[in-house]
């Protein structure tokens, strides 16, 4: 009776040892043809530079990027969440700084993006998924995000 009840405590450790070591594992997946890293996304796109003129006491010539071409979004899992075109388009910035500018910016185009969910079915993107990708930050290109991430990890 004490050995079967022994038996059983082991295979409820080994059962919890397992689910903390697969629980702390890092489960990201680069996909290959990822490019660039942003907080939520691994991303494949291209920029175009641009400058606009500021207003303000000394007019300033101000350095932009904006996204144009094809874009793929994959989540930290290397699933793919969506795909399209930024077509550029010229908007107009008043109120700010004293006298109105224009600049280009990408925007995503419902209709000829496609967007899937976690399991690979395609879905009709939230508005706040459309915003979150609209909006991110690009952290790094993928290269350099990885070398500073091996640097730091081998205290380097």
């Amino acid at each position: 009776m004490k050995a079967v009840k022994e038996l059983k405590l082991y295979k409820i450790k080994l059962a919890l040892f397992g689910i903390v070591i697969l629980g702390c594992t890092n489960t990201e997946k680069k996909p290959l043809e990822a490019n660039m890293f942003s907080s939520n996304f691994y991303i494949y796109g291209e920029y175009k530079e641009d400058t606009y003129s500021f207003c303000s006491t000394v007019p300033i010539e101000v350095e932009y990027r904006y996204k144009v071409g094809k874009w793929k979004y994959w989540d930290n899992k290397g699933q793919l969440i969506a795909e399209g075109l930024y077509k550029p388009k010229k908007i107009k910035i008043e109120g700010i700084g004293g006298c109105p500018y224009e600049m280009k910016e990408g925007k995503i185009d419902r209709e000829t993006w496609k967007f899937w969910d976690r399991k690979g079915a395609e879905i009709s993107p939230s508005d706040g998924l459309i915003k979150r990708i609209e909006n991110c930050k690009i952290v790094k290109g993928i290269a350099e995000q990885m070398k500073k991430k091996n640097s730091e990890e081998h205290g380097l």
